[in-house]
């Protein structure tokens, strides 16, 4: 740093640590110099001149190699720099000025990201102080540290005010800034975050994509504020079940940071860990295993012991492990990570509570239930309080907490949190349809899994509810959609719907090449599909918005099984099929198949039908012997099997006096004709 060192050598008369700048001597009575020290002083007045004319150039230097310490992970040297900078701006603007604030501003950052938030609190504060002194509460420079603080109280977790921040910021930077300036979408990117934190993607997505837009224009599609909202538009889609299009927007942003950032950057191996656990979502544990390994190593070996984002890949990692059942590789990650987040962030906030709630699970897989009840119920208490009932992380914490409560043989006390685990499911998939398009709403639906806990607890009344509410509800929200959209006399809905239309037969007759005959592959052809479905799911989401809209609640998610009781006659019973999860204990389960039978006056009923696997392998062959034509007594053979297997236990579980059934399968039990199976006399079914 030759030119660092140049200005500190000029800068002889300055003190970085308490000091001041000297100004011209003042009068005084000392003796006349000696021509040999009135040189000496020339030149003292001279190198000091120069150093108050080069002010910026040394902030510029100081910066740099702070920065430079930084990226060495050299926190002691780095903070020294920048408190240097802040005290040669002091003294050289006054310490009211702004260039003091953008000293203090910078400084807050620093501590804000090391987890220091007492000492970013006060930066912030003061350099708040002054930028609304002299530029106005309305200016820009206001709004830049309003972001910083709505940053601060997210990390804190004080969330209602870090919202009050950003939207204060974000009215500000659209008035002064306007609606395509990359500040702008920077506060549009923090908001959207905290909106993701806290569960509301209906709020998060439309913001994140505005983001993306403005940032893109500004700075070209390889910037790295590019990859920033890239990547948090990847954990969107990931927490809504949407695993392809996360991947694919992981890979974008990594492959941005990988070109532009060394290998131990920080958002770099955030990156990494964060497309890990979206493999272990997915069940891909030979491509997340690499990821958080190398995650984790790297930055346990750069970073300080306590560093947040070091303790949330250790929990990760500690998470796959013993989802691999290695539980003596998973048990010392997830302590560190727990005792990390509890010296760092507090007992009260949410990531401790989600190291909690990994240490429980740890515990309650291995059977050590005593110990995990303690750990789930003091991480549920954190986010009922900091998130609320019906976020996600509270909603895993209930769920697994009902299980651990079943198991130790309490059952009241697990049908109450199952109760608040169907309403939590209900209002996640009510909000999620609010915005979004069929395949995602497909992909999210399969992440509820509405009917395991109540088929565990064996609660035919909430089956039955659960069923009801759940079964088909994409299809009957898109069809209500529909029906809405068809009903409004909106011009802008009307509008909407005419250019789906279009769209959709442009997609059609994209499909076939000049002939007629057969889709082109041609790398032209290809990408105009792709940019047609994109910009059709684009309308779809606009018209989900536009159609039942936030805040009202889906007519499916609103049945009632009395009024299906009802609707019933007295001879009939409805037969719902369903595919879930049977509860095996310690965390286990296998696929299987059940039903429930409502009737008009009776109670509904709750009856096990037996493993997926074994129904499904005789589906199969009932599949293949119809295709083949095999001999009648192979095929009754089948027939017969699969009656014994979902007919026999449903009908020796009827009342008395019902003569008809309503049969709704779920599952590959839609491939099998019902009517054509045959019980033990060989009658049909039908």
């Amino acid at each position: 740093m030759r030119i660092f060192s140049s200005f500190l050598a000029a800068l002889s008369g300055l003190a970085l640590w308490g000091g001041e700048i000297r100004g011209a001597d003042p009068v005084t009575t000392t003796p006349p110099l000696t021509d040999a020290a009135l040189l000496a002083k020339a030149q003292a007045e001279a190198q000091e001149a120069e150093a108050r004319r080069d002010i910026p150039a040394l902030v510029q230097a100081l910066t740099e190699e702070s920065d430079a310490a930084l990226r060495l992970h050299q926190f002691d040297e780095a903070e020294k720099l920048r408190l240097q900078v802040l005290h040669v701006q002091e003294q050289h603007t006054g310490k009211e000025s702004l260039a003091v604030s953008d000293a203090l501003l910078s400084l807050g950052w620093f501590y804000n990201n090391l987890g220091r938030y007492e000492q970013a609190q006060e930066a912030f504060d003061r350099c708040e102080e002054i930028r609304e002194r002299l530029s106005g509460s309305e200016s820009a420079p206001v709004a830049e540290v309003l972001n910083a603080l709505g940053s601060l109280e997210e990390n804190r977790n004080n969330l209602s005010l870090a919202e009050a921040f950003y939207e204060q910021a974000i009215a500000i930077r659209e008035k002064v800034l306007g609606l395509e300036n990359p500040d702008t979408a920077t506060t549009w990117n923090n908001l959207a975050t905290l909106y993701w934190i806290t569960g509301d993607y209906a709020a998060a997505q439309p913001l994140f994509l505005k983001a993306l837009a403005v940032r893109e224009k500004a700075f070209g599609p390889k910037a790295l504020a590019v990859a920033a909202t890239l990547n948090n538009l990847a954990l969107l889609d990931s927490s809504l079940g949407d695993y392809e299009e996360a991947e694919d927007y992981f890979q974008r942003a990594l492959a941005i940071r990988e070109a532009r950032l060394p290998a131990d950057h920080p958002t770099i191996l955030k990156a990494l860990s964060q497309l890990g656990l979206l493999y272990v979502r997915e069940g891909d544990d030979i491509r997340a295993e690499p990821l958080l390994v190398r995650a984790v190593q790297m930055e346990e070996k750069t970073f300080p012991a306590d560093d947040p984002d070091v303790a949330r890949s250790q929990m990760q990692l500690g998470l796959l492990y013993d989802r691999l059942k290695e539980y003596d590789k998973a048990q010392p990650l997830l302590v560190r990570s727990l005792e990390a987040r509890r010296r760092t962030l507090g007992t009260e906030h949410p990531e401790y509570a989600a190291s909690l709630e990994a240490l429980a699970r740890h515990e309650h897989e291995q059977g050590r239930l005593k110990e995990a009840l303690p750990l789930y119920e003091q991480a549920l208490k954190i986010d009922r309080q900091a998130l609320g009932d019906n976020h996600p992380d509270t909603l895993e914490i209930t769920t697994n907490l009902a299980y651990l409560k079943l198991e130790l043989g309490q059952r009241d006390e697990a049908m109450k949190l199952a109760a608040d685990v169907a309403d939590a499911q209900q209002n996640a998939l009510n909000g999620v349809f609010t915005f979004t398009v069929e395949r995602q709403r497909m992909d999210f639906a399969k992440t509820i899994e509405p009917c395991d806990l109540p088929a565990a607890l064996s609660d035919p009344a909430l089956l039955a509810q659960m069923v009801l509410r759940t079964k088909g509800v994409v299809l009957d929200s898109l069809l209500e959609d529909e029906a809405v959209a068809r009903a409004a006399r909106d011009p802008e809905v009307r509008d909407l719907m005419a250019k789906q239309r279009l769209l959709q037969a442009r997609l059609a007759r994209a499909q076939e090449d000049a002939s007629g005959i057969a889709f082109s592959n041609s790398p032209e052809a290809v990408a105009d599909r792709q940019q047609m479905e994109k910009d059709e799911q684009a309308l779809e989401a606009s018209l989900a918005q536009k159609g039942v809209g936030s805040g009202k609640t889906r007519r499916a998610l609103a049945t009632a099984v009395s009024d299906v009781q009802s609707a019933l006659l007295a001879d009939a019973a409805l037969v719902e099929f369903i595919a879930y999860n049977r509860y095996a204990g310690r965390l286990r389960f296998e696929p299987a198949y059940g039903a429930v039978v409502m009737t008009r006056d009776s109670p509904p009923r709750w009856i096990e039908l037996g493993p997926e696997a074994a129904i499904d392998s005789e589906i199969r062959t009932d599949q293949k012997y119809m295709r083949k034509r095999v001999r009648d007594a192979a095929l009754a053979a089948v027939l017969q099997g699969l009656h014994q297997s979902l007919v026999a236990p449903v009908i020796a579980g009827l009342p008395a006096g019902i003569h008809r059934l309503i049969i709704s399968p779920d599952g590959n039990l839609n491939f099998i004709s019902f009517a054509t199976l045959l019980d033990a006399n060989d009658h049909f079914f039908g």
